[in-house]
């Protein structure tokens, strides 16, 4: 009997804890302080595309006057806006970084004269020990996403000139994979690749029109499409580990909505919606391991407002521009990346930045 009372109180104590914990999650609220990376200068512009759980950022400073005219850079999450040059390849003019993984390895492309491009993995340090990932048969490639394995993908021309998908030689030897196309396809592109070696991307039919793509890895052309939207383009652009696939597919003939893609056999895709009756159109470009979903929501006339997306698919989207300051100045236009610390960065009015996320108690 004395067992019992103490096993009931022992249960109460837990319910009271609980009930606690729960009060306290419901009197505090997530807001974010934004802090710039670069800012908008009169010859320069700067963009922000991915953030690992070190707080490593990478994007690239871009000329105004020729969008041709950029130099990946590693940013200064201090926000002391001292952000480090990542240089090029060997004899190559220009360059841009478009991610970074756990362990400090960064990805892009570096251009010669002529603007070809050649993927590249940077020496984050900034010491210039680039390394050339090589390409197809063609004459250009572009690397676009690294795991935490260091394994690589993106996209090169082939020998008659398409873009296909690749599966880069981390180690520059030019021991690179032709990742292949959809049925009906002419072109693809890889855009994400998770631990497990899961790649995906989309591939492009004649008429433009894309398909979200799981593409198979051993180079066998067993390519899965994962288009969901009844023959309406689609996109598929970040993988997590979980197999979760950020992107977007056409909802109707004229609209677009963020899309939580699923694995085959792993159940349903989700459409994500967008904000309100204005920002109708949305696209998610990044998914962490928490499942936490950013991109943007934008509206006929151009303008975009980054997004806090509700992964349920309920619809509690977020605009991250309620979750800042007002009086900082910014108005957040896209969000890029997220890690698993919740760091979000993106860019805006004033250019990159960084939000870092603050728990505030509510009166």
């Amino acid at each position: 009997m004395q067992g019992i009372k103490q096993s009931k109180i022992s249960t109460l104590i837990k319910i009271a804890c609980m009930s606690l914990v729960l009060t306290a999650l419901a009197r505090a609220e997530t807001k974010y302080e934004v802090i710039t990376l670069k800012e908008v200068s009169d010859t320069n512009t700067f963009d922000v595309r991915s953030i690992n759980k070190n707080g490593e950022i990478v994007g690239y400073v871009q000329s105004i006057s020729d969008a041709n005219i950029s130099h990946a850079i590693l940013f200064d999450s201090t926000a002391h806006q001292r952000g480090v040059d990542l240089g090029t390849l060997t004899g190559y003019r220009y360059s841009r970084a478009y991610a970074v993984n756990n362990f400090g390895k960064a990805v892009g492309f570096s251009a010669d004269n002529a603007r070809r491009p050649r993927a590249t993995l940077f020496d984050i340090t900034g010491h210039g020990n680039n390394v050339d990932l090589g390409k197809l048969a063609g004459d250009s490639s572009v690397a676009i996403s690294i795991n935490d394995n260091g394994e690589i993908v993106g996209y090169a021309k082939n020998k008659s000139g398409a873009e296909h998908a690749a599966f880069f030689d981390a180690a520059g030897k030019r021991d690179n994979m032709d990742l292949g196309i959809l049925p009906g396809c002419t072109s693809s592109y890889a855009t994400g690749i998770n631990v497990h070696g899961q790649v995906v991307g989309y591939c492009v039919d004649d008429s433009g029109k894309n398909y979200a793509t799981l593409f198979d890895i051993s180079g066998k052309g067993r390519n899965v499409n994962l288009e969901v939207s009844g023959g309406r383009s689609s996109k598929a652009n970040k993988i997590n580990d979980h197999g979760q696939i950020a992107g977007v597919s056409g909802v109707s003939s004229n609209e677009q909505h963020a899309m939580l893609f699923k694995l085959p056999a792993e159940g349903n895709s989700i459409d994500l919606g967008a904000l309100s009756l204005e920002y109708t159109r949305s696209e998610a470009l990044s998914v962490n391991n928490n499942g936490e979903i950013v991109g943007y929501c934008s509206n006929d006339k151009g303008k975009a407002r980054a997004t806090l997306f509700d992964a349920s698919g309920q619809g509690n989207n977020v605009d991250l521009n309620t979750l800042i300051d007002p009086a900082s100045g910014w108005t957040l236009n896209y969000a890029y990346s997220i890690n698993d610390r919740g760091l979000i960065v993106g860019r805006g009015s004033k250019g990159a930045f960084l939000l870092r996320p603050v728990v505030r108690n509510i009166p």
